[in-house]
């Protein structure tokens, strides 16, 4: 996300960013394949699913939290959790 891991921001339209880098985890086991899959976006209201993109145009409620993570595979290795952010909070 643009803003800084549990700051606040306001409410509305934000379009969210990822970033993850696995070229690190590639480097000590070539042979390690991972894939993201889905982006789940959590909040007070429950979470929300979507299909891996590197941005991401959602809609964020006033006085709520919001939390990411990406789901994807490892060695083929279903449903895996590769990354997570903190909460950023709503104004």
């Amino acid at each position: 996300m643009s803003e800084r891991p549990g700051d606040e921001i306001t409410a509305g339209a934000h379009t969210l960013s990822f970033t993850a880098d696995f070229s690190r985890h590639n480097r000590i086991d070539k042979e390690r394949k991972i894939l993201p899959k889905e982006i789940v976006l959590t909040s007070a209201d429950g979470e929300k699913r979507y299909p891996f993109t590197d941005t991401l145009t959602a809609e964020l409620k006033n006085n709520s939290w919001y939390s990411v993570e990406l789901w994807g595979s490892i060695d083929a290795q279903e449903n895996m959790l590769l990354a997570l952010a903190a909460p950023i909070y709503t104004k």
